[in-house]
């Protein structure tokens, strides 16, 4: 199967329903992915015989301490996976554990999916794909849902090729016409094609002259509360029943406003989640340093980070360094040699005590790094003053050291 994102969208053969469950409180939380549901997931527990599609109930809880580092546990005696969150996304960190290769979550409200990819270890091509969306129990009219939505999508089009591979982030626009007595047709502007849908409570059904002109879905949920849109799909191969594809996807109005029925805002390009980036930092491979990074639609990308450093004997309370700022593609040219680099312009804050001698640093750094994509390694240079609140005491600093990248670049690096 060709890396195609429409695979995912656009085949068609089949379709199920969704069951799902609120928070357990009754009510969406604050935060978007914590509370208890009950999720049908669907999709086959090993792709390798060819693809079958089966469901199974499961409760899935979502907790967290601090609104970054999430715990998710899924019933079955499956162990919990530890998850990140960016904007309205979990993903794994580390990555894999155990046999789960691959996790994602999507939420803006009371209306999210789910992904969870398993492979198995003394059989790499046994894998287990389950997907599952979920939203309130409520009645959405056409009326409601007409106009431009902007969706963003993490799938992978061929789930047997590469397992290991990150799973793409895209983002396309579709628009939803209203055509009285419950129908819909729901246009894909990136694949030019149009989906003619049933509306059922919270839940959009394809017609079976729908099914009928795409013969490759082999299952697809659309759910909404009227301002947000969920999606899964499962999508299999006519000619090759164990080339499987799989995608979640998450859409607001453009600009991210909810409900109406138009598009109330001039953006049509949205920011969106590219991925993680994990540089290791010289002598500590171990313990890399988390970039995560969103793409603009200029030349430039917004970047987040977190670094955890090993508390030592004498400084045993160190707190996780954040740094924020921006990064570019540059082809950098050096002699008559051109290489790809990204360059990050960052700043950085942390604060720690230290026992021997008794001190209390709030340390403040501006950085650059610099990442040759043609080696895979870069520099971090960083000049900066500390604090040392419990002497009252200001100390200039310069750092520099040399980092590596650790698993897969995002694929907005790749470009």
């Amino acid at each position: 199967m060709k890396k195609r994102v429409i695979v995912g969208l656009v085949a068609a053969a089949y379709v199920v329903g969704i069951s799902a469950g609120m928070p357990a409180n009754g009510s969406a939380a604050a935060d978007p992915f914590v509370g208890s549901r009950t999720l049908t997931l669907y999709g086959d527990s090993n792709i390798k015989n060819g693809f079958t599609l089966d469901s199974q109930t499961a409760d899935v809880s979502v907790s967290t301490g601090d609104g970054f580092h999430y715990t998710v546990a899924v019933s079955g005696g499956a162990p919990s996976l530890s998850m990140v969150r960016s904007g309205n996304q979990l993903s794994l960190s580390p990555r894999p554990q155990g046999t789960v290769v691959h996790s994602y979550m999507l939420s803006d409200g009371a209306v999210g999916a789910f992904l969870l990819m398993e492979q198995g270890i003394s059989e790499p091509q046994k894998i287990d794909i389950r997907l599952a969306t979920w939203g309130p129990n409520t009645t959405v009219l056409g009326s409601q849902l007409a106009g431009d939505w902007e969706m963003t999508s993490i799938s992978d089009d061929n789930l047997r090729s590469d397992p290991g591979q990150p799973f793409e982030i895209a983002s396309e626009t579709w628009t939803i016409f209203d055509l009285g007595d419950g129908l819909v047709d729901v246009y894909l502007k990136r694949h030019n094609a149009t989906w003619r849908m049933r509306i059922t409570g919270n839940t959009l059904t394809p017609l079976p002259e729908t099914l009928a002109s795409n013969p490759s879905l082999a299952h697809l949920s659309i759910v909404t509360d009227g301002s947000i849109l969920a999606t899964s799909v499962i999508g299999v191969e006519t000619w090759d029943n164990t080339d499987v594809s799989a995608t979640i996807g998450l859409a607001t109005r453009p600009g991210g406003s909810g409900g109406g029925g138009g598009n109330s805002s001039p953006c049509q390009c949205p920011v969106t989640y590219c991925g993680e980036l994990q540089l290791g930092v010289s002598g500590e491979p171990s313990n890399p340093i988390h970039f995560y990074l969103l793409d603009t639609p200029g030349p430039f990308k917004i970047v987040h980070g977190i670094y955890q450093p090993v508390p030592t004997v004498s400084d045993p309370d160190y707190k996780p360094v954040l740094f924020s700022g921006t990064g570019q593609l540059i082809d950098l040219k050096v002699g008559s040699e051109s290489h790809p680099v990204f360059f990050m312009n960052l700043h950085s804050s942390q604060e720690h005590a230290d026992q021997s001698p008794q001190q209390y640093w709030h340390d403040g750094r501006i950085a650059q790094v610099s990442l040759d994509l043609s080696t895979l390694k870069g520099t971090v240079w960083s000049v900066g003053t500390d604090y040392n609140a419990a002497a009252d005491k200001l100390d200039n600093c310069f750092d520099e050291y040399e980092v590596a990248v650790v698993g897969q670049l995002p694929a907005c690096l790749k470009k």
